[in-house]
């Protein structure tokens, strides 16, 4: 059974897929799918409770791919899904993952690294994509960030779908 997410949201069960509008950014637990019906993912809660996973469908079914502290994804018209990883319990940046090429692939990477977090510091959440560029929130220091001030827009970055010409959203 599937059913179309509106833009106020749902939460769907884990044996309904909810097809998710293209360019809307998803952070609640449940099974989502695109337009077409070709890309069903999942988010998911860890066993301990404490960061959301994404499922990506593989090239070798049943197996999945797991990606863990996911802060959101987004579908993009066609084959695609851009999602956001933390650096607390995941690697971060901001990924694209082809849901035909069953491919995964870093555009925008983390820039600040310590021992504490040696795959990067940096805090990603995706806000949008609009006119073919992806919005999101970001964080240097994922462990000296203000969650109260992080989703304004002095946090606001954007980039192309490539990865290029990253910058403050205007």
């Amino acid at each position: 059974m599937r059913k179309h997410l509106g833009l106020h949201g749902a939460i769907a069960s884990l044996a309904t897929a909810i097809i998710a509008p293209s360019n809307v950014a998803i952070r609640e637990v449940g099974t989502y799918d695109n337009r077409s019906g070709t890309c069903p993912v999942r988010i998911t809660v860890s066993a301990r409770g404490s960061f959301s996973q994404l499922h990506l469908p593989t090239a070798m079914p049943p197996r999945k791919e797991v990606v863990r502290d996911v802060t959101a994804l987004i579908f993009l018209e066609g084959h695609q899904v851009i999602y956001s990883v933390s650096p607390i319990y995941g690697k971060p940046g901001i990924f694209i993952f082809d849901c035909v090429g069953k491919k995964i692939r870093r555009i925008v990477t983390p820039r600040s690294f310590n021992s504490a977090y040696p795959d990067g510091t940096d805090y990603f959440e995706l806000q949008t994509v609009r006119n073919g560029r992806i919005q999101f929130y970001h964080a240097a220091d994922v462990d000296a960030a203000d969650f109260e001030t992080l989703r304004t827009r002095s946090h606001l970055y954007e980039v192309t779908l490539d990865g290029s010409n990253l910058r403050k959203a205007p």
